[in-house]
């Protein structure tokens, strides 16, 4: 088992055992801090890689040894789009020190379909989760359209406040 699975896998009663969201116990050491230590005055976090792109699949495994070789005792792996998701939690779930952000990354904004913002919303409900992200707004992107974005942006937001969850931008 994972050093805080007991926190992910009660995400609907996470006062039990996490005595707040689990993005807190996370982000103040309340898991397993014995876990944890490798032995470095301060271990390092990670907060926003992508290692559950398929870019990575080549060399996954490496990276995160070379990550924890260098003191990264976590990373946070933000989310892109909701066809990720489950992919993302396997990924989460089978290494220990990655932990999932589920969101709806801006500049993938055509592989966002109706009912994402929902099924986004559901899928937190029952996951647990460090934060909510990828998300954002990325005028830079040629093309893109600036009010959808902003409307997935405001509702991602709204979201987070409503489960409490800090938001990755």
């Amino acid at each position: 088992d994972r050093p805080n699975g007991a926190c992910q896998r009660t995400r609907r009663d996470r006062t039990a055992v996490c005595g707040a969201a689990p993005w807190k116990a996370f982000l103040d050491g309340r898991t397993p801090p014995d876990a944890w230590h490798t032995g470095r005055m301060h271990d390092l976090i990670d907060t926003h890689s992508h290692l559950d792109v398929t870019e990575f699949d080549g060399d996954r495994k490496t990276v995160i040894e070379r990550a924890r070789a260098a003191g990264v005792a976590r990373q946070i792996i933000p989310a892109i789009s909701r066809r990720g998701f489950e992919n993302l939690r396997s990924l989460c779930n089978d290494v220990d020190g990655l932990y999932p952000a589920y969101g709806m990354h801006p500049a993938f904004l055509d592989d966002h379909r109706d009912g994402d913002l929902e099924a986004l919303a559901d899928w937190l409900q029952g996951e647990a989760a460090v934060a909510l992200g990828e998300c954002g707004l990325d005028y830079y992107v040629p093309g893109l359209d600036l009010d959808r974005q902003r409307r997935i942006f405001n509702a991602q937001l709204e979201l987070a406040r409503d489960l409490d969850l800090p938001v990755i931008v």
